[in-house]
């Protein structure tokens, strides 16, 4: 209308840089010329040599609002790096100012070149994509066959702390009470290796 996109569209852009190529593609709601209710936006940016990264690629389901994402919705970012490596995101929840904010899930896997794998994933609260508590966190680690794994719950704000456990290859385990992130603070440790117990 008048030159300004109204209703359902479909558009696709890109960007030229000397070391990177951004393409977008968006299928959703336009009110006055920006993004607004439900759409679906693909991102792509395919880098030169020697940046690191070979591309990285977010996609993002959900509602929209003022060209930006809010409401309940879905994004999933893919990064792969020119060493192999990767790394997967993805986030589900409540959305506002294009970040999670608000209840939601967060679940993040790694591969790293030298064969490192990680695991985290995140189900309580989140303020600007970071995960604050009210929930728990899962995390784990694998080298050469080397396993850590801790689960955390947070009853308040993670900068309360909280209570979970830890264990290891070995068979040691800890359980009591957390940091922010899930580093042990006080409780109860099982060594097996050394035969310890308290």
């Amino acid at each position: 209308v008048n030159g300004v996109l109204q209703g359902k569209t479909t558009w696709k852009m890109t960007d030229y840089y000397s070391n990177v190529v951004h393409t977008s593609r968006f299928e959703g709601g336009i009110v006055d010329g920006v993004r607004y209710g439900q759409g679906v936006e693909i991102r792509e940016s395919e880098f030169v040599a020697g940046q690191g990264f070979e591309s990285i690629i977010v996609r993002y389901e959900g509602g929209w609002s003022n060209n930006e994402f809010s409401g309940v919705g879905r994004r999933e970012e893919l990064k792969l790096k020119t060493d192999g490596a990767f790394e997967k995101l993805t986030e589900s929840g409540q959305f506002s100012d294009n970040m999670l904010n608000g209840k939601g899930i967060a679940q993040r896997a790694i591969e790293r070149a030298d064969g490192t794998v990680i695991a985290e994933r995140s189900d309580g609260v989140f303020e600007n994509r970071q995960f604050i508590g009210f929930g728990a966190l899962e995390y784990s680690s694998e080298r050469d066959g080397e396993i850590y794994h801790s689960i955390s719950e947070f009853e308040g704000h993670i900068r309360l702390g909280g209570t979970g456990t830890i264990e290891f290859t070995d068979g040691d385990r800890f359980s009591g009470s957390v940091a922010a992130r899930g580093q042990p603070q006080h409780g109860n440790c099982t060594l097996v290796a050394k035969k310890y117990d308290g």
